[in-house]
C-alpha cells in the first residue's frame, strides 16, 4: 500500500473502500479475463462491496467495458438461453 494523489483515487461505491485507479483497472481486467461478471471489491476483508461498470468509465478500455456488459447479460440469462444454428432466426 502507498499514498496516491486524490485524482488517482478510485472509491468502490457500494462499500467506500479506496484504491489507486490503475490498480483497480488491472484488477478488473484480470477478473474479466477470468470471465467473472460480478467484480467484488478488491479488499479481501470486504464481503458486500462490488465494482460497478459505470464507475469504471475512463479507467478501463471500451473493449473491456463491452466484455463486462456481455458477461453481465450472460449471467443474468443463466440457463434461460439457447443457441440457434440459423442466423436469420
Amino acid at each position: 500500500m502507498e499514498t496516491v494523489p486524490g485524482v488517482r483515487k478510485f472509491s468502490v461505491g457500494s462499500c467506500g473502500h479506496a484504491f489507486c485507479s490503475g490498480c483497480v483497472a488491472q484488477y478488473v481486467a484480470a477478473k474479466l479475463g477470468e470471465n467473472v461478471a460480478r467484480v467484488k471489491c478488491p479488499d479481501p476483508s470486504c464481503k458486500n462491496g462490488a465494482v460497478e461498470p459505470e464507475s469504471c468509465f475512463g479507467i478501463i478500455s471500451s473493449d473491456l467495458l463491452d466484455k463486462w456488459g456481455f458477461l453481465l447479460c450472460e449471467s443474468a440469462l443463466g440457463g434461460k438461453k439457447m443457441y440457434c444454428p440459423f442466423r436469420e432466426w
